[in-house]
Parts: structure tokens; sequence; C-alpha cells
């Protein structure tokens, strides 16, 4: 088998990033092959989640830095996530648009962050 058709035979699935074997029962529909199981076609990242937010955030932080500390930069995961929290809370949506898709997800991901407030007998 050649380079190009082993290369060709393999895809990333569209939510979890693993490889895509290709399979003979795949054969006449693999072009539209995207996820790898039933469950990332389910849990589908959606265009304005938190995920996406995260990796654009991420992405930015990152090509800024590299401009002064070269190929060397990193960025945390808390960096991108306090920029995104701060993004968020200072988001003012328009009189027009509902906005809450976005302000349930901030609630979701405080929620999500702070201790629990009941006390254990």
């Amino acid at each position: 088998m050649s380079q190009v058709t082993c290369s060709a035979l393999r895809k990333i699935c569209a939510t979890c990033g693993r490889q895509i074997s290709w399979r003979k029962k795949w054969e006449k529909n693999w072009h539209a092959i995207t996820y790898c199981s039933d469950s990332c076609r389910k849990n589908k990242i959606r265009p304005n989640s938190l995920d996406t937010m995260f990796e654009s955030k991420i992405l930015s932080l990152l090509s800024r830095r590299r401009i002064i500390q070269g190929l060397t930069a990193t960025v945390t995961c808390e960096e991108a996530e306090r920029e995104v929290l701060q993004d968020k809370k200072n988001f003012q949506p328009d009189e027009g648009s509902s906005g809450t898709a976005f302000q349930s997800s901030l609630e979701g991901t405080k929620a999500a962050s702070e201790p629990s407030r009941t006390r254990e007998r």
C-alpha cells in the first residue's frame, strides 16, 4: 500500500480527535464519516460552546506569546478559563438578542467550579 493510500484511509474524529481507521463496512460512505462513535455523534461540539471558546482563547493567547517568547511560549488552561469567563461576564447582549444560551453556560460553569455549600452530618 502506498503512503498516500494509507493516509487517505485515516480520519480524525470531529468531537474527540481520535484517529478513525478505514473499515470495509464504511467503503461506500467513507467520505461522510466524521465521528468515531455514536457517543461522539451525540455529543457534537457546538459552535458557541465553552469548548470552542476555550480553544480559540488558548490559540489567541498562544499566538500573542509566541511573538515575544518564540516557540517555547505556553498557556495554561486556568489562564484561558479566567479570560473566557471574564469576557462572558463583560458581555452585554443586544436588546434584540436573548443571550440565554450564553448566560446559562456561564451559570453552569460557575456552579461546577464552586464548592457545595451543604453541610455533612
